[in-house]
């Protein structure tokens, strides 16, 4: 394929300082990649869990602090998407800091990045115990949950099984990954319209609730 300026699609792409080959492979559909990008960032994993923490600590008002972060998320968003377009690799965030730093900052990059994934991978899978157990007794493998260790046992347990399941998906192959993450993003993005619809046909206070910080 040839470009306006009638130069090749691979020589001017960067691509091959990665040793790659230009290429696309579609093996999952438009909703799959969308799938796997809301899982990944997985932000009403973290709003959900959150929300008891802003709300008591700021009241309502808290929300306020929504928009802030989505200007600063959607900076950050505008300017991935500009590189992933340009450098579709693998090592993201590795591999752009290299090129656009060097050597040390990408190994800085790559290092942090492989931190980040360790510490909010564990932080969610963790976040199990506080919910399964409510919604089903046998969750609750070790003892009753009364016990001194029984919580944070059985939200090692519970973490280590999630993490090895989702492991084994992966390692089956993308489609299955992306048929079963699929599946799970578009049950969570139904579930949240229902919960904001509910919660909004049971309002019992106005809109100045907003700006009650609690003190």
């Amino acid at each position: 394929m040839t470009r306006p300026d009638n130069t090749t699609g691979d020589q001017d792409s960067g691509l091959e300082d990665f040793g790659y080959k230009e290429s696309l492979d579609r093996s999952i559909g438009k909703f799959a990649s969308f799938a796997a990008g809301v899982s990944y960032i997985s932000i009403l994993t973290g709003t959900f869990q959150l929300f008891y923490f802003g709300f008591g600590s700021a009241g309502p008002a808290y929300l306020w602090s929504w928009p802030l972060v989505f200007l600063g998320q959607l900076s950050v968003a505008l300017c991935f998407m500009e590189l992933a377009a340009k450098y579709p690799i693998a090592g993201s965030v590795y591999n752009w800091a290299k090129t656009l730093g060097s050597r040390v900052v990408g190994w800085s990059a790559g290092w942090l990045m492989l931190t980040a994934s360790i510490v909010t991978l564990s932080a969610v899978v963790l976040a199990l115990q506080l919910n399964l157990p409510r919604l089903w007794s046998g969750f609750q493998i070790v003892g009753d949950g009364t016990g001194e260790h029984d919580f944070a046992t059985n939200a090692v347990i519970l973490g280590t099984v999630m993490i090895g399941f989702t492991t084994v998906v992966n390692a089956l192959g993308v489609r299955l990954m992306a048929m079963i993450n699929s599946a799970g993003v578009f049950i969570e993005l139904i579930a949240a319209v229902l919960i904001a619809i509910i919660l909004a046909a049971n309002m019992t206070r106005g809109p100045e609730v907003f700006f009650s910080t609690h003190g």
